[in-house]
Formats: C-alpha cells, sequence, structure tokens
C-alpha cells in the first residue's frame, strides 16, 4: 500500500460523520450516553489498528505511525501532507490509537516533554480523562507518576500563558487600543479554564484510582475486625503517651457515623477522620525525633507533608517508598471526597474509617519495632570493649 493511499484510509476513517461527538460527557457519568460515545470511540480505534496491521512492510507501518505521532514529535511535521490538520483536531482518537497499540508510554512522553499549548490540546485531556475513567488499569504506578508530572508541565504551561496574555493586553493598552478583543492573542481565558478543570479532575481520577488500589492491598489478608483492630489502637496510643484528643477523635468519627442523617454529615465525619491521621501521623514523627535526636530539616508545625518527608529522609528511613505511596494515597483520597467536595456518601466514609484506622495501627505497631530497633543499635554501640 502506498504513501498516498494510506493517508487516504487514514482520511476517511477519522472524517466518518458518526465520530462528529468529541469526549465530553463527564457531567454525565455512568450514562448511557457515555458508555455509547466510549464504545463508538474504541470502534474508530479498532478501525485505525485493523488498517495498521494489515499494513505489510515495516516501513508502511513507520510511515503509518509517523503520521499519526506528529503532534506527539514521533516525527516532524510532513510538509505537504493536508491530513495533519485533521489528525490535530482528531487528538483524542490518535491519542487512544497509541494507547491500545501498546504505544502509551512514548505518547505520554511526548506530551510530557511539549513546551507549549495549543488550542486542540483539549482533546488530549479528553482521552487521557476517558480512559482513566472507562480502562484505569492501563496506568500502572509509573505511568500515573509520568501522568502527574503532565498536570504539573501543563499548570506551568498555562499559568506562563496567563502572564503573558497580561503582558500583551498591558502593550495594547499603551498603543491606545481600547479593545484588544478584536485582535488574537493566541488561546482565550476561557479555554485556558477549561484546560485547567481537565487538569484538576485527571489529578483527582489518579488519586481515586491510587486510592481503590491501595485499599484492595492493604485489606487483602488483613484482620477484618476492624473495631478490635480500634480498640488496640487506642492502647498504644495511650502507651506512646499522644494526645488523648485521639482517641477521643476516634470514637467521635463513630459516633459521628451512627448518627448521621444526611451527605453533609458523612462529609463531617471524613473531615474528622483526615483530622485524626494527621494528628497522628505528626505524634508518631515527634515521637521519633524525641527518641533518635535527629530534627528533620523544617519544622513540623502540624503539617503531614513536613513528617511523610522526615519519614522518608535518608537519616529516619522509617516508612518505605510503597508505605508513604499507601499513606499518601489514602490521605490524598479522604482530601479530595471531604475537602473537595461539599458532600460525601456512606461507602466513602466507611472506607475512610475503616483504612484509617488499620493504616495507623501499623503506624504505631511498626514505631514500636522501630524504637526498640534503634535502641538496641545504641547499646551495642554504646558497650564498653573488653
Amino acid at each position: 500500500m502506498d504513501h498516498k493511499e494510506i493517508i487516504k484510509r487514514i482520511k476517511v476513517i477519522l472524517e466518518n460523520p458518526r465520530s462528529g461527538g468529541d469526549l465530553r460527557f463527564y457531567k454525565t457519568h455512568k450514562s448511557e450516553k457515555e458508555k455509547d460515545v466510549y464504545r463508538f470511540c474504541n470502534k474508530t480505534v479498532e478501525l485505525l489498528l485493523a488498517l495498521f496491521q494489515k499494513l505489510s512492510s515495516a516501513k508502511e507501518k513507520n510511515f503509518f505511525q509517523s503520521i499519526m505521532g506528529m503532534p506527539f514529535g514521533f516525527s516532524k511535521r510532513i510538509m505537504g501532507i493536508p491530513i495533519y490538520s485533521l489528525i490535530y483536531s482528531r487528538l483524542d482518537f490518535i491519542v487512544m490509537f497509541f494507547i491500545k497499540s501498546g504505544k502509551i508510554d512514548a505518547v505520554l512522553e511526548g506530551i510530557k516533554t511539549r513546551k507549549s499549548i495549543g488550542a486542540k490540546d483539549e482533546k488530549i485531556f479528553c482521552a487521557i480523562r476517558e480512559i482513566l475513567h472507562c480502562e484505569p488499569s492501563i496506568f500502572n504506578e509509573d505511568r500515573l507518576d509520568v501522568l502527574e508530572l503532565i498536570v504539573r508541565n501543563f499548570k506551568h504551561i498555562i499559568s506562563s500563558e496567563r502572564v503573558k496574555k497580561a503582558e500583551t493586553l498591558e502593550r495594547f493598552a499603551s498603543f491606545g487600543l481600547r479593545d484588544p478583543s478584536r485582535y488574537s492573542l493566541e488561546i482565550s481565558d476561557d479555554t485556558l479554564n477549561i484546560y485547567e478543570d481537565h487538569l484538576k479532575k485527571i489529578e483527582e481520577q489518579i488519586s481515586k484510582i491510587r486510592f481503590e488500589r491501595y485499599e484492595s492491598e492493604l485489606l487483602e489478608g488483613l484482620n477484618l475486625e476492624t473495631n478490635q483492630d480500634k480498640e488496640e489502637l487506642k492502647v498504644k496510643i495511650k502507651e506512646f503517651n499522644f494526645n488523648p484528643e485521639l482517641n477521643k477523635c476516634l470514637d467521635k468519627v463513630d459516633s459521628s457515623l451512627q448518627k448521621a442523617e444526611d451527605e453533609f454529615d458523612l462529609k463531617t465525619s471524613i473531615d474528622l477522620i483526615r483530622t485524626f491521621i494527621e494528628k497522628l501521623v505528626i505524634s508518631v514523627a515527634s515521637e521519633i525525633v524525641r527518641n533518635i535526636n535527629i530534627q528533620p530539616s523544617e519544622k513540623l508545625n502540624g503539617k503531614i507533608g513536613r513528617a511523610r518527608n522526615y519519614f522518608r529522609s535518608r537519616e529516619v528511613q522509617f516508612l518505605s517508598e510503597n508505605e508513604d505511596n499507601l499513606l499518601g494515597a489514602i490521605y490524598g483520597f479522604m482530601s479530595y471526597v471531604g475537602t473537595h467536595t461539599l458532600t460525601s456518601d456512606k461507602e466513602y466514609a466507611r472506607i475512610a474509617r475503616n483504612i484509617t484506622i488499620e493504616k495507623a495501627l501499623f503506624l504505631v505497631k511498626k514505631l514500636d519495632k522501630y524504637i526498640e530497633k534503634k535502641q538496641e543499635k545504641k547499646d551495642v554501640n554504646e558497650k564498653p570493649l573488653d
């Protein structure tokens, strides 16, 4: 199949009038409409995959990927090929094609290295949100890390874009141009707002995916008699002479869950749970400081992030990377469902309560062993030589 025929067939698939709708149905999650759009998008992607697989030679396949991957840096824009604008207008389908064909890492790398944002790049975010929502298993932990870098990078680009626009408006004003809206200012504020909303939703999806994975990992094979674990946790808190408010907070969580009459009451319960884990983590960090006499690089000041940095520091090494990731996912999810939404449902509150108790018990038990081990090492070092 020659290059002209390959371009022609790509054009026919992407210009199919049935593919006219964009992937913008996030306000109607779990609706039949959303599912239909995703199925059709997969149909479009399947046709592109079928065309790609039909190509007989490596040269033809390389040309196909070069054409499709131009927006992601797979190749420079090939001059004289009018299909470029069509591909750029269908970036959502193109992203999904490469992900389905096993090129997800190359696509993410291409997006990550971008230095600017385009007017059509919203479709990239649409595709990523769609896949995170419908097929989250495609994104392993490493890919979620890259996706977080992409989000941070685009946030910085958008911030820079806003600064440039403000400077341009000032210049227009200095020239006496009273209606700068008549002149092109690259990407509009409305479009930038849409991009920021996409990035925020992607962050929330990443947090939700990690929480659900860590929830499954944490509860697998553990004692699920959480009430017994709660009582053991309260004993440990008392033994370490932590603030008695911690145990009161635990009891308050249960009473608030039992008395909750609506979603707003449940949100209050999740806020209490988040407060508990914050104060417990700070207490654990303070106890380590007291026992090993190694000060954190920055004062804790009640900040859970600083305590986690202290746990991971080279001198302390209290938590492994996976253990810290689990703590971060639990706290991040509770912050999302508690702080960033007006209401929370009963299932979220129940999961948050149970998983927090299990993680808190893990932390205080680990603290016990950690201090014991440090003391043994100290005794050995201080033992006089014969």
